[in-house]
């Protein structure tokens, strides 16, 4: 079951030190190969995926898959956006069609992953 295989892959630990990072698309790109290595069975070219940096080091990036109307219509579907965190629509449910991921770019650990739960 694909939530299970993203549930495993949850962590909450703080990874330490807040180190500057340059957000662009490279740095999407290797969060990108390591959320691919660990749930394969969601295709990432089906999603608008949503960066922003976060406290302490962290990416914070949603992943959306959605129909391209309201909150969604600015964004094309497979491509990676860097945007400010009040950009980001804020969904409640949804299953896997969203998927959340922390990234601690300093130390480049995928720090959670995890689809969104279903109301």
């Amino acid at each position: 079951m694909a939530a299970s295989a993203l549930a495993g892959c949850e962590a909450t630990e703080d990874p330490g030190d807040p180190a500057p990072f340059s957000p662009d698309a490279a740095l999407a790109q290797s969060i990108e190969r390591k959320v691919n290595a660990l749930a394969p069975e969601h295709d990432l070219q089906h999603y608008v995926r949503l960066y922003t940096r976060g406290a302490g080091g962290n990416v914070e990036a949603t992943y959306l898959s959605a129909p391209r109307r309201g909150a969604l219509e600015k964004w094309e579907g497979g491509q990676s956006y860097w945007v400010k965190s009040s950009d980001v629509p804020s969904v409640l449910d949804g299953g896997c069609s969203v998927i959340n991921v922390r990234y601690h770019a300093p130390t480049k650990k995928l720090v959670s992953l995890h689809c969104n739960g279903v109301a």
